[in-house]
């Protein structure tokens, strides 16, 4: 079953990690994929994010998941996937996840 429209929460949950990206990331390009990008989503779903941002590097991606993880809101449940631009190009040629993900995710910044 395919939905267009994502529910209130979500959409909230977006917003709100929006605006704490583009005050920690202001360069980050943010994508949402899985099950809400593609309209498949459940009840208890999470959000699937990826993120690209040149101040990425030098982290691991340990270290990048865990600051990001700060800026998340809690009411909802999210796996990240941090990158630096580079990393990303390289993702989207060699990462399966990035592959099937690109065919239909949502640029969210």
């Amino acid at each position: 079953m395919s939905r267009e429209k994502l529910p209130e929460k979500v959409e909230r949950a977006l917003a709100r990690l929006r605006s704490r990206l583009i005050e920690r990331y202001p360069d980050a390009q943010a994508y949402l994929f899985g099950s809400y990008a593609n309209g498949t989503w459940l009840e208890d779903s999470n959000l699937d994010i990826l993120l690209v941002s040149e101040r990425f590097r030098g982290q691991s991606f340990a270290e990048r998941i865990a600051k990001v993880r700060h800026l998340v809101p809690n009411d909802v449940s999210f796996e990240i996937l941090a990158y630096t631009l580079e990393e990303f190009e390289r993702a989207k040629t060699r990462s399966v996840v990035t592959q099937d993900a690109s065919r239909y995710w949502r640029r969210i910044m």
